[in-house]
Order: C-alpha cells, then structure tokens, then sequence
C-alpha cells in the first residue's frame, strides 16, 4: 500500500498548486477563466501524467480513492462562490445549486482528459461554458 501512499501524498501536494478562483465581475468570465484554469492544471507538464497515474490507481485503493474524492470535494467547495457572486449580480437566479454549477463545468474537462482525449481548447470552453450557464438559468 506504500506505492498507493505516495500517490495520495503527491495529490494532496497537487492541492497546494490550487487552481486559482476568478473573479471576473460575471458569471461567464468567472466560468471562462475557471473552466480554462483547470484544463491548464490537468494538462501541464507532469500534471496529465501525474493525474492519470492518480485517478487509475485510486480504483485499486480506499485510501487513495478517499484522497480523490476529499481533494476533488474541496476544490468544488472553494469554486462556489463563483455561483454565489453571480446570484448576488442577478445572473443567476437565487437558490441555484452552486456545487452542481461547479461540477458540471469540470465534468466534462475531465472526461475529455480522462476518456476521449478531445481537446479542451478555445472552441470548446466557450460552449461548455454556454451550456452550463444556461443549464443554472443564466441570463444568456
């Protein structure tokens, strides 16, 4: 379980180069730089490989599937003020869901990086972040 150890610390030492919460002034450009942010995180030099060791060793170990999951929980739960600030300016409506906001921008980052090896690029961002604001109720 050594092996399975190091990886959880490496995660946990991944945090630490947190991907950085925008604050843009609208919920689009918060989205925008978040959503480019994140692909930049998973992607850069080392990140992509690191990520990918990760994720495929943590079906094989509790204890690093709980890192996974603990680490992935907190990086959702410090991007939602994202969504809070954005109900404060009237983009979206008051009560939404802002951790299903959040996930619904990184899901698919993911899983193009994960399973399909699409690019997350200039073409897809806008979309993806055209999409998510109009599934929360954004002002379009």
């Amino acid at each position: 379980m050594r092996r399975g150890h190091d990886r959880a610390h490496a995660l946990d030492l991944h945090s630490a180069e947190h991907v950085p919460i925008p604050d843009t002034g609208t919920l689009r450009g918060d989205l925008t730089a978040l959503a480019r942010a994140v692909a930049a995180n998973i992607s850069s030099v080392g990140g992509a490989r690191r990520s990918m060791s990760i994720v495929a060793a943590a079906a094989h170990s509790e204890e690093l599937a709980g890192t996974v999951q603990s680490f992935m929980s907190r990086r959702v739960t410090l991007a939602e003020p994202v969504v809070a600030r954005a109900v404060e300016r009237g983009e979206l409506p008051a009560g939404t869901d802002a951790r299903a906001v959040i996930e619904a921008l990184v899901g698919p980052i993911w899983f193009r990086f994960l399973f399909t090896g699409e690019a997350v690029d200039d073409s897809f961002i806008p979309a993806l972040v055209a999409i998510v604001e109009r599934g929360a109720g954004g002002q379009h």
